[in-house]
């Protein structure tokens, strides 16, 4: 099994979806072999430090992140890296590929109309996105992180009960890094943070 992780958020960087995503694709590399597609992040973070976990000690876990800081040549360049791989795996016998934002689904789906042969597994954080009835129809399984999204929008888009639904909940298993990557400029400021 190959799996494509495709995400658009900063690796290495300090954010609770940056994070998730990481965390849950070192999981899916302990299933088959994984490629995980990010923009490139803050390089004064250490990967380590930050997702618990030296990347070159999981063999099965690959990291594809982009070169170009410009946030539109990135995405480009993400698409790119994907499509190499998806070709270099067309006759491979299962393809699953693991999304969590409408960006990588379109794209996905675009390939899959192509006559790529890919399951496409969407894990939905929010409402925010901007889902739509055809996007999610075309999906093979859908992961939502509450039931309450889960009601939400199959409820909203009409959602077929053919398509593989379960509710499997948000979960960072370490804790959060403790320092600031940078000094803040003024002491009395406030980092927030969220459950």
């Amino acid at each position: 099994m190959i799996i494509l992780s495709c995400h658009n958020v900063r690796v290495p960087f300090i954010s609770a979806h940056s994070i998730y995503t990481v965390q849950t694709s070192i999981d899916l590399a302990r299933l088959g072999e994984t490629f995980f597609y990010a923009n490139k992040g803050d390089e004064r973070v250490s990967f380590k430090s930050l997702y618990g976990i030296d990347p070159t000690c999981l063999p099965s876990f690959h990291l594809r992140i982009t070169r170009l800081p410009h946030k539109g040549l990135a995405g480009v360049e993400k698409r790119m890296m994907v499509l190499r791989d998806v070709r270099r795996f067309k006759g491979s016998s299962q393809v699953i590929s693991y999304v969590t934002q409408v960006r990588p689904l379109r794209y996905l789906l675009f390939l899959k109309g192509l006559g790529f042969k890919i399951k496409i597994v969407l894990e939905v954080h929010s409402e925010r996105e901007p889902w739509d009835s055809n996007l999610l129809k075309r999906v093979d399984g859908i992961i939502f992180t509450s039931k309450t999204l889960q009601d939400r929008l199959t409820e909203r888009f009409s959602i077929p009960l053919e398509i593989p639904q379960r509710v499997f909940y948000h979960r960072v298993r370490k804790p959060l890094v403790r320092e600031v990557p940078q000094p803040r400029s003024n002491k009395d400021s406030y980092c927030l943070g969220y459950i």
